[in-house]
This record gives structure tokens, C-alpha cells and sequence, in this order.
């Protein structure tokens, strides 16, 4: 059942994360370990051409970097939304 869950996430992931700087890269970069360094993710999400999109996608996450921002970023910008 994980496998057919996988592949079918695979399946439906939007058109935007074929353009993504990121694509083809691990997790690793992006779901770093508390106090860990953000930067390195951040310098490919600066460049990317689709940053927006994933910030949109992952405005809601607690984890990881999503769009150039980082956890905390991103609880800011729903505080200032909501």
C-alpha cells in the first residue's frame, strides 16, 4: 500500500514542480534539523522560478523550506494574513 501511495503522489503532483530549482535534488536541503543552516536552501529557492508557487503550496507546512521561507517566516505571514 506505501508503494501505491507513493506512486500515486507522483502522479499527482501540480505542473509547477517540473519547473522547480529544486526538482531532482533530495529532501534533505529542505527538511533540515532544528538550528541547522537554511541558507543553502534558500539561495536555490532565490533562483527559482516557480518560488510563488511553492510558497502557496507550502504557506500552511511547520516543516521545512517552502518558497525561500522557513518555518517561522511562514507562521509570520499567516499571523499577518489572518
Amino acid at each position: 500500500a506505501r508503494l501505491f501511495d507513493f506512486v500515486a503522489e507522483l502522479l499527482d503532483r501540480p505542473e509547477w514542480h517540473q519547473r522547480a530549482a529544486c526538482r531532482g535534488k533530495g529532501p534533505d536541503a529542505w527538511f533540515v534539523e532544528r538550528g541547522q543552516p537554511v541558507e543553502p536552501a534558500k539561495a536555490v529557492c532565490r533562483g527559482c522560478e516557480v518560488q510563488q508557487e511553492c510558497l502557496n503550496a507550502g504557506v500552511g507546512e511547520d516543516h521545512g523550506i517552502w518558497g525561500g521561507t522557513s518555518v517561522r517566516q511562514r507562521r509570520g505571514l499567516r499571523r499577518q494574513a489572518a
